[in-house]
């Protein structure tokens, strides 16, 4: 069982940016989230995710173009025959150069 399918925008972007803003200054750049009130946040090899890259990644999701839904990069490569899997960074940019709206998240 399931309810509707949230369709609107996922992050409130004014919200995010007061945040960014917030966190400048009150210098917690590079300040992973496992260090802020007690939060256990793991990101693989590096430990904790830094606190800019998750608002980063929040900020991009709040772009209203960006659907409900998404594509990985295993999508993309196996779709256009690719041996290998683009640089997520890359394929990002390319995107947005083609004027699609697209997130790292």
């Amino acid at each position: 069982i399931s309810g509707p399918m949230w369709i609107g925008p996922l992050h409130d972007l004014e919200f995010l940016q007061g945040m960014a803003s917030e966190a400048s200054r009150l210098r917690w750049q590079g300040t992973g989230l496992k260090n802020l009130a007690g939060v256990k946040c793991q990101s693989g090899k590096r430990g904790g995710k830094r606190l800019e890259d998750v608002l980063e990644i929040l900020i991009q999701e709040a772009n209203s173009c960006l659907h409900p839904w998404f594509v990985t990069t295993n999508d993309v490569a196996k779709a256009g025959g690719l041996s290998k899997v683009p640089n997520t960074n890359n394929l990002i940019q390319v995107l947005r150069s083609f004027g699609f709206a697209a997130s790292a998240s």
